[in-house]
């Protein structure tokens, strides 16, 4: 199981949106979560995501999280369909205790940290021209949050297998193709 974490913009979902050409044993973990889309999301079509789900169904799952104002949640059955196909189960999974109670259980899981290559403001700008809305970008990149998560992450670092720097190239998802097929998963 390869699990992916990283602030907001810096590619989580692009590895989702691209993960036929990483290999064809992969699949993607939907997640249930209260989040609404976002403005250049189709709310029908998330690679990850079933969006504006209710707070009870998604806190009924096996491993339910808060993150930020949202909550997010996903099930077992959806890991142990995709393990019993053969296949890699792989997802995005925003809070830290969770990875460690995910690596408990599954203790072959490999951790992905995916850093931004730009400062906020160059981020800022490249998810701007990408379609993102001001407004969710201010909230999405909130500085006090994107502290949070790497205090979490350097507390949690032992858990972490592999970081890589996105860019914004074709270079990213070559690394993440190399560190996925040849030194996670041989």
């Amino acid at each position: 199981m390869v699990l992916i974490i990283g602030g907001s913009g810096v590619g989580k979902t692009y590895i989702l949106q691209n993960i036929d050409k990483i290999g064809d044993r992969y699949e993607v973990v939907k997640k249930y979560t209260t989040r609404k889309a976002r403005k250049n999301e189709d709310p029908n079509d998330t690679i990850d995501l079933y969006l504006n789900c209710s707070k009870e169904d998604v806190c009924a799952c096996e491993y339910s999280y808060k993150y930020r104002e949202e909550w997010y949640g996903f099930n077992k059955r959806d890991i142990e369909v995709i393990l019993n196909r053969n296949h890699t189960p792989l997802f995005v999974v925003r809070r830290m205790d969770t990875i460690c109670r995910l690596k408990k259980e599954y203790p072959e899981s490999k951790v992905l940290l995916c850093k931004s290559g730009l400062n906020r403001q160059e981020l800022f700008e490249y998810l701007l021209k990408k379609g993102n809305s001001v407004q969710d970008l201010e909230k999405r990149l909130d500085e006090k949050y994107e502290v949070e998560s790497r205090l979490e992450y350097e507390k949690y670092s032992h858990l972490i297998d592999y970081c890589v720097t996105n860019n914004y190239d074709e270079k990213f998802l070559d690394e993440i193709k190399m560190c996925i097929q040849n030194r996670f998963l041989l």
